[in-house]
């Protein structure tokens, strides 16, 4: 994935993340909030997967962003799964959960923290102004530092995120209460689909931001996704019905288009027209604690697989810009 680095965030740095954004429908943004917030949120997870038995005893012990493997006794043979079995030999069989305790997420001081960073308030706010100017005064922006030299919160008490922002501010990106929180065992991923389906129906325009709480590689399940597929023609018949459906309450299973993005991609280059498609490039990266993905609501994507013994834990939250006539 081509990345934008969040220094210092003037409106050159901007136009490129709002560029590679309606270029890709994805754009992967290095830094964009401090590594020792991220850590903070990590430990918290860590220690409430230990306390439930999901981490081997003494895990997390050194301290850092260092793994968090899955017991064992958690694991099974993938052998009846020969897809899965082709690239991992075992899959985990329990799940800690995390998407169903949404009112322990929010009881969470480090990870509401993070999840609703001033940071990212900022990233999406500039991401999803009108093209026209009629949003925020993006100057108001120049140089703000979305990560300082010394780590600390550069945006200010005046863009705090606190859970339910009483602002009122409809020119500041605004979040969902939901954060769609997991912790991914070996053998696991989520399948191909567009974020449409789950959230579209609650206002037209959001964006998605995925953020792992910790290093994770493509081995771990990173984010993989379909560069231009929220506009390309291959894609559009896909996007003009599954897209404008509504499926699931969570984005676990059922609004998968498929397991196998190569198996979709085949079915879209044979279509009943005159001229074939065209096959997209699939983009992933490795990322580091602070690096976060912002996604449009049509871009087709999923996470690799977790080949790993340890679990992948990442968050997703939905952030979007209220109209003056929205409730």
């Amino acid at each position: 994935m081509p990345a934008v680095h969040a220094g210092r965030l003037d409106a050159a740095t901007a136009a490129q993340m709002r560029m590679q954004l309606a270029r890709d429908g994805f754009v992967l943004v290095r830094g964009a909030v401090p590594a020792d917030a991220v850590l903070a949120a990590r430990e918290c997870v860590a220690d409430d997967l230990g306390q439930r038995g999901f981490v081997e005893p003494g895990a997390g012990a050194g301290g850092g962003f260092c793994d968090l493997p899955i017991p064992p006794t958690m694991q099974q043979p993938a052998a009846d799964d020969a897809e899965l079995a082709r690239v991992c030999a075992v899959r985990t069989a329990s799940s800690p959960g995390l998407l169903g305790r949404q009112a322990w997420i929010r009881s969470q001081p480090a990870l509401v923290s993070l999840l609703e960073h001033g940071r990212l308030r900022l990233l999406a706010t500039l991401l999803l102004a009108p093209k026209d100017g009629s949003g925020p005064d993006r100057s108001s922006f120049d140089g703000i530092s979305l990560v300082d030299p010394m780590g600390g919160d550069a945006s200010g008490d005046e863009m705090s995120c606190e859970s339910g922002d009483e602002s009122g501010d409809e020119s500041v990106a605004q979040t969902l209460p939901f954060k769609w929180l997991r912790a991914v065992g070996t053998g696991l991923f989520t399948g191909l689909h567009c974020d449409r389906v789950y959230v579209g129906h609650i206002h037209p325009r959001m964006l998605t931001i995925w953020m792992p709480l910790g290093r994770v590689t493509t081995a771990q399940g990173s984010m993989v996704a379909c560069a231009g597929s929220h506009m390309d023609e291959t894609w559009r018949h896909l996007r003009e019905t599954y897209g404008r459906t509504k499926v699931g309450n969570d984005g676990t299973q059922s609004g998968w288009i498929s397991r196998d993005p190569a198996a979709a991609e085949r079915m879209l280059l044979r279509p009943d027209g005159d001229a074939p498609g065209r096959s997209l490039p699939w983009m992933s990266a490795d990322f580091e604690p602070g690096d976060v993905c912002v996604l449009t609501m049509d871009v087709m994507h999923m996470s690799a697989t977790n080949t790993t013994s340890a679990w992948r834990i990442s968050c997703d939250t939905r952030w979007l810009l209220l109209d003056s006539g929205d409730d």
